[in-house]
């Protein structure tokens, strides 16, 4: 055998032993990074999402319609913003599983009016300064049950509560000469619970990468309520160690509330979606 060929034949080998030791380690991998059969999950990450947020608030005892407000455009509210969010997961008997989840939206903005605002009973002159916040707290809980459970794939349905607390609140002002000489106040507090139903799924396509995916959805017209959500969100994670995953993803979400009552007579269309980043802690 001359020496060339003893060469090709040691390099042959040695890829066939590195080919080996490699489909070994993942084979390991497979074993250790089983997202699938965790039993209990914290994720902590960061979302950033694009927000519209359009609001109308009608007058309560005559019902004349208020102005249909468009609080990025009208109001100066940022259109993007990073939040922090966290959420709790635990599974039992196998194929049943738990999610608890939080997270916090809020924006302050402070703007001339170009245009006369009425809101409730209240009226917005065109020049007034006007001081908006407007700030959502979203608390989501559900149980949900995986007809197909293996150690690669999940696909369930789930039912849930999606409750969204809103605190909106308007302050004007008009001057004359740089002297304040009339002011109008108008602040709404609201907590919408939405119950839910949806499904589910993840998929373990290669040793420590899974992708998953969720979406929810409702929509009842009932009384003075009519109201509409869909949450949807798709995200590949990455399981670093055995109890460590990286992940990155995109969310969406869409409200629609239409209201006769005399706390809220009006209409809320709120929607949020963009990339998320979060780290996940599995046992």
């Amino acid at each position: 055998m001359t020496m060339k060929t003893k060469t090709l034949a040691r390099a042959i080998a040695g890829s066939f032993a590195a080919a080996a030791a490699l489909g070994a380690g993942m084979a390991q991998a497979a074993e250790t990074t089983d997202t699938l059969d965790q039993k209990l999950w914290l994720r902590v990450g960061a979302f950033r999402p694009s927000i519209e947020s359009n609001v109308q608030v009608d007058h309560p005892q005559t019902g004349t319609a208020g102005t249909a407000i468009d609080f990025e455009r009208d109001l100066g509210l940022a259109k993007n913003k990073t939040l922090p969010t966290l959420m709790l997961g635990a599974r039992f008997f196998d194929n049943w599983r738990v999610e608890l989840e939080y997270f916090h939206l809020k924006r302050d903005g402070n703007v001339t009016l170009g245009q006369l605002l009425n809101v409730d009973d209240s009226t917005f002159p065109i020049s007034a300064n006007v001081e908006t916040r407007f700030s959502s707290s979203v608390y989501r809980a559900s149980v949900g049950y995986s007809f197909v459970k293996t150690r690669q794939a999940e696909f369930g349905a789930v039912l849930g509560a999606h409750v969204t607390k809103f605190d909106i609140s308007l302050d004007g002002t008009v001057t004359t000469g740089g002297v304040p000489v009339a002011t109008e106040r108008e602040e709404k507090n609201k907590t919408i619970p939405l119950p839910t139903i949806g499904l589910y799924g993840a998929y373990t396509f290669t040793p420590g990468w899974t992708g998953s995916g969720r979406v929810d959805v409702f929509k009842l017209r009932h009384g003075q309520y009519d109201g509409r959500l869909v949450n949807a969100q798709a995200n590949l994670i990455y399981r670093a160690t055995d109890n460590l995953g990286i992940g990155l993803g995109y969310r969406y979400d869409d409200y629609k509330v239409n209201s006769t009552r005399d706390d809220f007579h009006g209409h809320l269309d709120y929607k949020f979606r963009g990339p998320q980043l979060f780290v996940e802690a599995g046992f």
